[in-house]
């Protein structure tokens, strides 16, 4: 094991001998920044959910694209950019040895023209999306495949309808505020649930139907706040706090949040698991401090990596698919030594990739397809390839980019954050770590102040109709001033629309009108998922018996933060409370 300290935020973090192992065996120098730190670089290059008016460089039609005007790129609609009225081998140049290799990159990524969305051409009528792919009738959501009906959502895993302010969904029909949820239909306010039906504000319920402000539940029905009941008593019981009134409905969702605090929370899920750490795992073995990944073995530092193909051997991917021998990837997949790539699929012992797929035997490129044996978008001989890559490897090493802050990029280190075409705030970064604006000027980042709202706002939140029912469709019509008033800490919009279909959507499910902008909605939600981040903390069961005397001793490392109130339990009190 070796201490080294992070060039970044100047901490000590630890490189073990499996990790020693690990980047000898790929030809890759050992990480000069911290886990978090690397984890921090990689997502400022990652732009969900700011959404720009903008006009395709090429066809000149209007589109809806992630790169504000600021980012000076060359931005082609998704019809463009797939076509084939232009040819990214056009931009291929000499690779110069009098310059380090990111200035050179950097000045490639600005000419070749990028997509302005990561999405495709099977899209219906869901122009405001990005990450999304096989999708219908969808508005402001993100990250989502194989779903229709989604509206200011984002993370799901297909086979979703209707789908209305959720995070973390799979498989739902008529879903709202669910959370971490999957299998449910005509349900609100699940967190961590599964497989629930005509329920309302559960937390860590499955299979369960017609149940409301419960927890830790399985296999119930009718249970009302904690109460069994019979089937006619609870019709009547929901029929008075689920009336479609704002003002009930605010009193249970305030409600809500104390029920989380006071329910037992397990302090990791993980399911078919061997030697793990880290939250939501499945079908996973030997993975360390990992996230929301199912089937990865061997492998350490990943987040949001989901396929049906095992990954192995890899460290610091996230968002992805299957991996081999991978390092530094975001948003790419599948790949075997794909290595600090972002946006690479079908990725064969590539590096420093950027918008490419499928390819092979090639090194800093962007927008490249179906290529091999290419550096920096010029065309090389298997012979020729393998001869300079070498000597640009070495040359990088000799000559480093410096960036802001002193931060030295050489080789083995992930594209600069000065490089990215996205400010810190219109990134995931800012949700993961966020900073205010000095803070990040300070360390070096963009910052992108919003852009002036010129809403003429026709009513404000607060005198919308209390409930549902009173709603007419002339609130289809209203500029709504959100309460926030443009708080930069939910990148507050100012004010919002409410959709038709949205407005329908609350009519069937007998939920009132939103009263924040859908920004302020999402940072909410997201509060009820925990971090990519583990704290190392102990049991907090005190229950006599559990086989143990007064506080149970057993410690873990967990996803929730000590500073949040929850009851955090290990695995065995766990089972012996709720199962």
């Amino acid at each position: 094991m070796e201490i080294k300290s992070c060039q970044n935020c100047k901490k000590d973090f630890e490189i073990m001998t499996d990790d020693f192992a690990f980047y000898e065996k790929i030809k890759v120098p050992h990480p000069t920044f911290c886990p978090d730190c690397r984890l921090q670089r990689r997502l400022i290059q990652y732009n969900e959910r700011s959404l720009y008016k903008a006009e395709c460089a090429l066809c000149k039609q209007s589109m809806i694209s992630m790169y504000s005007p600021e980012a000076k790129r060359v931005v082609y609609c998704s019809a463009c950019y797939f076509g084939e009225k232009w040819d990214p081998m056009a931009f291929g140049r000499d690779y110069d040895f009098s310059r380090s290799f990111f200035e050179q990159f950097e000045e490639l990524q600005k000419e070749v023209p990028s997509s302005h969305l990561i999405t495709n051409n099977n899209n219906i009528n869901s122009d405001y999306t990005n990450y999304s792919f096989r999708t219908t009738n969808s508005y402001l959501s993100f990250s989502f495949s194989a779903s229709d009906h989604i509206f200011y959502s984002r993370q799901g895993r297909r086979h979703s309808e209707y789908c209305f302010d959720c995070y973390g969904f799979y498989k739902n029909r008529y879903g709202y505020e669910l959370v971490q949820s999957s299998g449910s239909i005509t349900s609100a306010y699940l967190t961590d649930c599964r497989e629930c039906i005509d329920s309302f504000f559960l937390f860590d319920c499955v299979n369960c139907s017609n149940c409301f402000m419960s927890s830790n539940l399985r296999n119930a029905s009718y249970v009302f706040r904690g109460q069994k009941l019979s089937k006619e008593s609870y019709a009547q019981k929901i029929k008075e706090v689920i009336d479609g009134s704002f003002s009930q409905w605010n009193l249970c969702v305030d409600e809500y949040r104390h029920l989380l605090e006071s329910s037992i929370h397990r302090f990791a899920f993980q399911v078919q698991i061997t030697n793990v750490s880290g939250n939501n795992l499945e079908n996973c073995q030997n993975l360390a401090v990992s996230f929301d990944c199912k089937n990865v073995l061997n492998s350490k530092y990943l987040q949001d990596i989901v396929s049906k193909a095992s990954s192995f051997e890899c460290r610091d991917l996230t968002s992805g698919s299957h991996h081999e021998l991978s390092v530094e990837t975001m948003i790419s997949g599948p790949g075997n030594k794909s290595f600090f790539s972002v946006f690479a699929d079908h990725i064969q012992e590539c590096a420093y990739l950027y918008q490419c797929r499928p390819m092979e035997y090639s090194f800093g490129c962007m927008g490249i397809r179906n290529k091999k044996y290419c550096i920096l978008n010029k065309q090389y001989t298997e012979e020729e390839y393998k001869k300079l890559l070498p000597k640009i490897i070495e040359h990088m090493k000799a000559m480093p980019f410096v960036g802001p802050n002193g931060r030295v990029y050489s080789y083995g280190e992930f594209f600069p954050e000065c490089f990215s075409p996205f400010a810190y705030n219109e990134t995931i970064a800012f949700e993961e770590f966020p900073l205010t604006k000095e803070e990040v000027l300070r360390q070096g980042y963009r910052w992108k102040d919003p852009e002036p709202k010129n809403h003429e706002v026709t009513i404000k939140a607060e005198n919308l109709p209390d409930n549902i029912h009173n709603s007419s469709d002339s609130v289809l019509k209203e500029v709504i001033a959100c309460p926030n008033n443009g708080d930069p800490k939910t990148q507050c919009t100012n004010a919002y629309r409410i959709q038709k279909e949205e407005l329908e959507f609350y009519r069937r499910m007998n939920i009132p009108l939103p009263r924040h902008c859908p920004n302020c909605r999402y940072f909410e939600r997201k509060y009820r998922k925990n971090p990519w981040k583990l704290w190392h903390r102990q049991c907090m069961c005190e229950e006599g018996n559990h086989g143990h005397q007064n506080k149970c001793l057993n410690e873990f490392e967990t996803a929730y933060s000590p500073e949040k109130k929850e009851r955090v339990y290990c695995e065995s009190c766990y089972q012996k409370s709720v199962l």
